[in-house]
């Protein structure tokens, strides 16, 4: 198990490009929980990641407004056709092997 992003350090697209191609577990993904502005749940995933993408948010969504530096979102692209969005506080990435994929898949049956 190699770590990819750890849960301190920021994220950046070199790490995201880093991942690409790779088998990759997302153990701590931190997002917030629907319907609450103040609770989060974690939102793991693991598998075999082929890019990234990037979203620029210029629309404040509380007030409606336009703003001038956008809110960046990242999210990546599994195989599998899967996107999965990755938390902006709490966020582990690291790459796994086929054997720790299937074990991870099969623990959650």
């Amino acid at each position: 198990m190699k770590i990819i992003k750890t849960k301190t350090e920021p994220l950046t697209e070199e790490m995201l490009r880093d991942a690409s191609g790779k088998l990759v577990h997302v153990p701590v993904n931190e997002m917030p929980k629907l319907g609450s502005e103040s609770e989060t749940e974690n939102v793991w995933f693991a598998g075999h990641v082929c890019g990234f993408e990037k979203a620029e948010i210029y629309l404040d969504m509380t007030t409606g407004e336009k703003v001038e530096r956008p809110e960046i979102f990242y999210s990546l692209l599994m195989t599998d056709g899967s996107t999965w969005p990755l938390s902006k506080t709490v966020l582990e990435i690291v790459e796994i092997t086929k054997e720790e994929l299937v074990s991870l898949s099969e623990s959650e049956k």
